[in-house]
């Protein structure tokens, strides 16, 4: 009796099993490059159809479909709520009149999972942020923002102060809120 008629229909058997678990690893591996491979600082604006960018726990609970400095943000502003369950944060967001958000010298560990070695912990994606149209100060402290632009959308700011580094900076972009009696933009440059 001959092997390779029982070999041949176990290497078919385990080839039609394993294909899709190879198939969803690879593809896994792929999707997670690509997110993980952009510039910091390049900002996609694909949307998912279904999230109400005014809305931020539309933003947190379609996370897993943004780009991966739109999720920075998000896990940033969970932090800052204390939860990492979208409806609580939301819920606890909308008590609150602002946020100061400042990076440190070394990274959290979610950051790490998230975008690969750091030593920095910045956010690039002001969208969510803006989510918060009911904040009425605001502090970025350490961030490097090349475009504040989605800020225009909190109307009810009235306070801005921005730390940023190695980047300049335009504010006109936030001309438009009426509430805004204070802009303070510090620039800290490498030596």
């Amino acid at each position: 009796m001959s092997d390779k008629p029982l070999t041949r229909t176990l290497t078919i058997f385990f080839g039609i099993l394993l294909a899709p678990l190879v198939a969803n690893v690879l593809f896994g591996f792929a999707r997670s490059y690509w997110r993980h491979s952009r510039i910091p600082g390049s900002v996609t604006t694909e949307l998912p159809s279904t999230l109400n960018p005014n809305s931020f726990l539309s933003w947190c609970n379609h996370r897993q479909e943004l780009s991966s400095e739109a999720q920075i943000t998000i896990k940033v502003i969970l932090d800052e709520a204390g939860t990492d369950n979208c409806w609580s944060a939301s819920q606890k967001l909308a008590t609150m009149s602002g946020l100061t958000i400042a990076s440190t010298s070394s990274c959290p560990e979610w950051l790490s999972e998230c975008t690969g070695p750091c030593n920095e912990y910045r956010i690039y994606d002001l969208r969510p942020l803006a989510s918060l149209t009911h904040f009425t100060r605001l502090t970025l402290s350490n961030q490097n923002l090349d475009d504040i632009s989605p800020l225009a959308k909190m109307t009810n700011l009235e306070k801005l102060t921005i730390w940023v580094r190695d980047t300049d900076t335009d504010v006109s972009a936030l001309e438009s809120l009426e509430n805004l009696e204070q802009v303070a933009v510090y620039h800290q440059r490498k030596a």
